[in-house]
C-alpha cells in the first residue's frame, strides 16, 4: 500500500487468545485494529455478525476507510433456502423492531453500519447450508489484504462485539509472505471466493436483500456530507456508566417498566417481531406451557433463549432443563452462549468418557457426590440427592444466574435415568402439582428436585421407545 502502513510491517503472533485482564479489548487492540489500519480489504466469514464488532474497532475502521477499504462479509442465517422470503420480510419490520430499543449507543452503532453500507464500504451476504439435516452456517475465517500481502485468521471468533471483547476466543494467523504459510493463506482466500461467488457445493449464498439494505441506510445513515470521523467521534463520546449507574441497572432494571427488554438488549441479536411476541407471551403467562410449531428457520431457539434470559433476569427461574436430540445438544449450547450470554451445562461424556457437566467454554465439571452437598444430615436421603443433575444444580444455587442443563433424549432414555431427571419421593415423581410454584414471589424452600422450566426440543422424540 503506497504511503500507508503495510501488513508485513507488523509483528503478528501465530496464535491469539483472549487475555484475562481488565482490558477486555486485548484482541481488538493487538490484532483487529492493527490489521484494519494496514488493509484496504477485509473479507470475513462468520456464523454471527452484529454492529458492535464495528464499534469495538472504531479507530481501525476509520483508518480502513482512509485506505479506501472495502469490507465483505458472508454471515450465517437461521434459514433454509425455501425460507428466503423471510429475509425480505425483515425489511418491513426493521424500523419498528429496533426503534423500541431506545439505546443511544446502539443508535450510533447502527449509524456506523448505515454509513458503511451507503458509501459502499461494506457488503453483506447471507449463507445457509444446502443439506436439510444440517443446522447452521458456523465457520469463522477472516482475511486482510493490503494490496500486496495478506494475513488470514481462523478459530473460534465470530464477527460480534462479544467475540472481540467479552468471550474467551482463540485463533491462528497465517501470513502470505512467510515460508510454509502462503498455502494456508491462499486456501483461505479460495474458501472465501467460493462462498462469495455462490460457487460452493454445500452452501447457498444470497445477497443482502436490497430493501433491507436501503431501510437501514434511510433510517440510520447520517447526512450525506458527514465524514466517517464524525460518526466515530460520536460513537466514542458516549459517557461510560458509573459504578452507581451499573448498580441501579442490575438491582432495579428487571423490575422497572420495560425492564424485561434488558435481556433483549443484552443479547447479540435483534429479535424478529414474531419472536418477541412469542417470548412476551411465554414470560407474561409463566409457568403456563406452550407448544411452538414454527416452520424451520423462524427461530424457535431464539424464542426459547430470549424467554429463558428474561425469566432468569427477573429471578423467576433458578434452573432449567433442555431435552434435545443428541445431534443438536452442542448447537443449543453454542447458540445460548453466543446469542444470550447463557453458559448452559451439557450433561455428556467428557474426555475420560465419564459423564460430566461441560460448560460453553469446554470446561468439564465433575458430578458432586451426595456427601459433598452443604445440607443437613437428615436431608441426605431425599430423592433428589440421588440425581447427578440435581446435586450439580444444588452446588450452583448461589450463582446469581440460572443453572441451565442440556441433556440429550438418548441419555435421558437410559435405564434408570428418568428418576435422575425428575427425582421422586417414595416412588412418586414430584411435579408442580405436588410443590406449587407461584412464580411471582414464590418461596423456593422445599423445591429441590423440581425444574423451574423444561424445554423439550423435537418433542415427538418423547414417544419413541420411552416411557416418559
Amino acid at each position: 500500500m503506497s504511503g500507508s502502513l503495510s501488513l508485513r510491517e507488523y509483528d503478528w503472533q501465530s496464535i491469539y487468545e483472549s487475555q484475562p485482564s481488565e482490558d477486555v479489548s486485548y484482541l481488538v487492540d493487538e490484532f483487529y485494529i492493527p490489521a484494519l489500519e494496514r488493509s484496504n480489504r477485509y473479507d470475513r466469514i462468520a456464523g454471527y455478525f452484529d454492529s458492535g464488532s464495528l464499534a469495538a474497532a472504531a479507530n481501525g475502521i476509520e483508518a480502513f476507510v482512509e485506505n479506501d477499504g472495502m469490507m465483505r462479509l458472508v454471515v450465517g442465517a437461521q434459514l433454509q433456502p425455501k425460507d428466503r422470503p423471510v429475509l425480505e420480510a425483515l425489511a418491513d419490520d426493521l424500523k419498528e423492531s429496533l426503534e423500541d430499543l431506545g439505546d443511544e449507543e446502539l443508535d450510533t452503532r447502527l449509524q456506523l453500519l448505515a454509513w458503511l453500507l451507503r458509501e459502499d464500504r461494506l457488503e453483506i451476504k447471507i449463507a445457509v447450508p444446502k443439506q436439510g439435516d444440517w443446522g447452521i452456517f458456523h465457520p469463522k475465517l477472516g482475511i486482510f489484504h493490503d494490496g500486496d500481502d495478506t494475513i488470514s485468521f481462523e478459530g473460534s471468533i465470530n464477527e460480534t462485539a462479544g467475540g472481540w471483547t467479552r468471550n474467551y476466543e482463540r485463533f491462528k494467523v497465517h501470513r502470505s509472505w512467510e515460508d510454509g504459510q502462503a498455502g494456508y493463506a491462499d486456501g483461505d482466500q479460495n474458501s472465501f471466493r467460493r462462498l462469495w461467488e455462490d460457487d460452493h457445493e454445500f452452501v447457498d449464498v444470497y445477497d443482502l436483500p436490497e430493501a433491507l439494505r436501503e431501510e437501514i441506510i434511510d433510517w440510520k445513515a447520517p447526512d450525506i456530507d458527514t465524514e466517517i470521523h464524525t460518526v466515530i467521534e460520536k460513537l466514542q463520546s458516549s459517557d461510560e456508566p458509573t459504578v452507581a449507574d451499573k448498580g441501579r441497572i442490575l438491582a432495579d432494571g428487571a423490575q422497572a417498566p420495560g425492564g424485561l427488554q434488558l435481556a433483549e438488549e443484552a443479547s447479540t441479536i435483534d429479535p424478529w417481531p414474531h419472536q418477541r411476541v412469542v417470548s412476551d407471551t411465554a414470560v407474561n403467562t409463566y409457568p403456563n406451557s406452550f407448544l411452538l410449531c414454527d416452520e424451520v428457520g423462524l427461530g424457535k431457539t431464539i424464542e426459547v433463549g430470549l424467554t429463558l434470559s428474561r425469566l432468569g433476569l427477573t429471578g423467576e427461574i433458578e434452573n432449567s432443563l433442555i431435552l434435545t436430540p443428541a445431534s443438536l445438544a452442542v448447537q443449543w449450547q453454542e447458540e445460548l452462549w453466543e446469542k444470550f450470554n447463557i453458559n448452559a451445562y451439557r450433561y455428556d461424556r467428557g474426555s475420560n468418557y465419564e459423564y460430566v457437566f461441560i460448560d460453553a467454554l469446554g470446561g468439564e465439571h465433575s458430578i458432586p457426590g451426595a456427601g459433598d452437598l452443604d445440607i443437613d444430615a437428615d436431608r441426605r436421603d431425599e430423592a433428589w440427592t440421588n440425581s447427578p443433575l440435581w446435586r450439580f444444580t444444588h452446588t450452583q444455587k448461589d450463582d446469581p444466574t440460572p443453572t441451565i442443563i442440556i441433556m440429550s433424549w438418548h441419555t435421558a432414555r437410559l435405564t434408570g435415568r428418568w428418576n435422575q431427571v425428575a427425582p421422586g419421593d417414595d416412588g412418586t415423581i414430584r411435579t408442580r402439582d405436588d410443590i406449587p410454584a407461584s412464580c411471582r414471589g414464590r418461596n423456593p424452600d422445599g423445591r429441590e428436585g423440581v425444574w423451574d422450566a423444561v424445554v423439550v426440543d423435537e418433542s415427538h422424540n418423547a414417544r419413541r421407545g420411552s416411557n416418559f
